[in-house]
């Protein structure tokens, strides 16, 4: 997210450029480990919600947030 913000992005741009990085590295674990057979569905169902959710309130937050002060 640094790198974002010292070559010239907002703060907001920095985080959506950050979360999207976040969610390709996510999907390639995700289809390895799939594959390969290795998921605890009862684990990765709740933690799959808990993280959308906290995903959309992060942004909201961040959104709210001021960067004048």
């Amino acid at each position: 997210m640094y790198a974002f913000l010292r070559n010239g992005a907002t703060y907001l741009q920095s985080l959506a450029f950050t979360r999207f990085q976040t969610f390709i590295s996510c999907t390639a674990a995700f289809i390895t480990y799939f594959m390969a057979g290795n998921i605890a569905w009862g684990i990765a169902i709740y933690y799959t919600i808990g993280s959308l959710i906290g995903s959309r309130l992060a942004l909201r937050v961040a959104q709210k947030i001021s960067l004048d002060s």
